[in-house]
């Protein structure tokens, strides 16, 4: 996979794989019409959910990836999470860039801490703790 400007290598291989395979599923899913993010989250015993971006005109319709993958394992009674990432996909260039949660995905990554969030740093790829990407969250 092709992540031009980001470098990865700072990340452990699951970390790393687990990027691929937001990458991959957005690539899967890709539709003209929405922003081509995918969702990736790693439970605590191992198990990953994908989910994907969802982007109507109606913003309270609307879904973003990695909230889709955590909701999907929070309902197969999983609750024990782990790390998530999002993946956005850009099939002119057939290339992939780690993206970071908006402010509603942050405050659900919050709400299921100690969860980690893989994230961007202009092209710095880093791990950090759910609560240091909003601090002060709504709790």
């Amino acid at each position: 996979m092709n992540f031009p400007g980001q470098n990865l290598h700072n990340l452990t291989e699951a970390d790393q794989e687990l990027i691929r395979i937001a990458g991959s599923h957005a690539k899967e899913r890709y539709k003209e019409y929405f922003i081509s993010i995918g969702g990736a989250l790693r439970t605590e015993s191992g198990k990953i959910y994908t989910g994907i971006n969802l982007k109507y005109g109606v913003r309270n319709v609307s879904a973003c990836a990695e909230t889709m993958a955590i909701h999907k394992a929070l309902d197969d009674g999983d609750e024990e999470l782990d790390t998530v990432v999002g993946v956005k996909y850009f099939p002119d260039t057939d290339s992939y860039e780690v993206v970071n949660g908006c402010g509603w995905c942050r405050q659900l990554f919050c709400y299921n801490a100690p969860l980690k969030v893989i994230t961007n740093d202009k092209g710095q790829i880093e791990l950090r703790k759910a609560e240091d990407l909003l601090p002060l969250a709504f709790m």
